[in-house]
């Protein structure tokens, strides 16, 4: 078993023996992806919205319009069909109460979706917004995602 952890702005795939995690998420939007037949996995960790200035050669994994894409696509690459990847997506927290043109973690969650929609891939399981940090965690075996949020409560997908 292989435990690979996933950094801010970071993104990791996995096979049969590994688990994916990040955790340090408040206003940051984590997406998760599996696909059951080849049992593959990705955990993608975004935190900030195309709309932020992000220098063209940025790093890839800051933000989701093109961070998304590019896991599908390598997810395909590595055998995964499309049709069959459930995608969640997690965080986007507002911990600072900010103003409504500030609230990053919105934007990000907005983005995300309309990237999504766009590559015709439908949200299977969503734990966003609201003013928690959270842990997510990926048992690529199973495709069991372990949501454990800041104020004590722990969510299985």
């Amino acid at each position: 078993m292989s435990k690979k952890q996933v950094k801010t702005n970071g993104y990791a795939f996995g096979n049969l023996d590994d688990d994916l995690y990040t955790s340090g998420i408040g206003s940051c939007v984590v997406m998760v992806v599996w696909e059951p037949l080849e049992k593959i996995g990705s955990l993608s960790h975004m935190s900030l919205p195309l709309t932020a200035l992000i220098p063209e050669n940025g790093k890839m994994g800051k933000n989701p319009t093109k961070t998304i894409p590019y896991i599908i696509q390598a997810m395909m690459s590595r055998g995964a069909k499309k049709e069959l990847m459930q995608v969640s997506l997690f965080g986007g927290g507002d911990l600072f109460n900010s103003t409504e043109s500030m609230n990053i973690g919105a934007k990000l969650i907005l983005e995300a979706k309309k990237c999504l929609t766009c590559l015709g891939i439908d949200l299977k399981n969503e734990d966003t917004g609201g003013s928690v940090g959270r842990a997510v965690s990926l048992k690529v075996s199973n495709g069991q995602i372990t949501v454990d949020r800041l104020d004590g409560m722990s969510i299985l997908f």
